[in-house]
């Protein structure tokens, strides 16, 4: 459940998971006691320091979540511009090419070459319009509805399944295979929920970083907040970060 937190420069916001909702986008933040005339004060405030992850294609996270039709899946991405003539993966899995599927497409090879997205048999074009290249947006995949930057865009039909394949992260778990066309951008975060429980939150960490354990990031990669572990590249290459501000 959403709640009102006062930011340190005094205007409210929503929060939930950590995560403050801010002129539609989510941003992380992170909570500080402060000393005043009446005591102490929990203030919260948004972090002076985040990273996002660059795919270059061939790079992906094995979440270790099976694909259902109980998933959400938020991603905050930056997708570069990339040609249609491979179809290219942000996050998902099936079990065939028409079922069992839960998954968001950069690209398709189709002309006009839109973004897409699908779940268990049914697939859905996302206007490039509305899912722009090198534009910063959260995708928020919440079982059938599918929205972006708060703004529902397409509504497939509810039907219940669940699937024995892991979802991917950077690219699609193509019943059992890694699919060929992997994402081309940049993810600065990406939660998973089941069953409307959180139960991956990925913040992308870079290599040798303690922020969030006493051992060193091994690479560039991604650490989850709930299972406090890290996440590393399960494919060929290797991650690049960027500060993101």
């Amino acid at each position: 459940m959403s709640r009102k937190i006062k930011t340190t420069s005094g205007t409210f916001v929503d929060i939930k998971d950590r995560k403050a909702v801010v002129n539609g986008a989510f941003v992380n933040i992170q909570r500080r006691i402060v000393k005043t005339a009446s005591g102490f004060e929990t203030v919260w405030e948004r972090q002076s320091q985040t990273y996002g992850l660059v795919f270059t294609g061939n790079q992906y996270i094995n979440s270790l979540i099976n694909g259902s039709s109980e998933l959400r899946v938020v991603a905050d991405v930056s997708m570069n511009t990339v040609p249609g003539t491979t179809s290219k993966t942000i996050f998902g899995t099936r079990t065939g090419a028409a079922e069992g599927s839960f998954s968001f497409w950069q690209v398709t090879n189709s002309a006009p070459y839109n973004s897409r997205t699908d779940f268990n048999a049914s697939n859905g074009t996302v206007l490039r319009t509305t899912a722009p290249f090198e534009q910063r947006l959260v995708i928020d995949k919440n079982k059938n509805v599918t929205s972006i930057d708060g703004v529902i865009v397409f509504t497939s039909p509810y039907s219940s399944f669940a699937g024995s394949l892991p979802l991917f992260i950077g690219t699609m778990n193509n019943n059992g295979a890694v699919y060929a066309g992997g994402f081309e951008g940049i993810m600065y975060s990406c939660q998973i929920y089941e069953n409307d429980i959180l139960v991956r939150d990925f913040v992308p960490v870079p290599q040798g970083s303690t922020a969030y354990s006493s051992t060193a990031a091994p690479s560039h990669c991604m650490w989850d907040l709930v299972g406090e572990q890290y996440y590393v590249n399960a494919n060929s290459g290797s991650f690049d970060i960027v500060e993101a501000l």
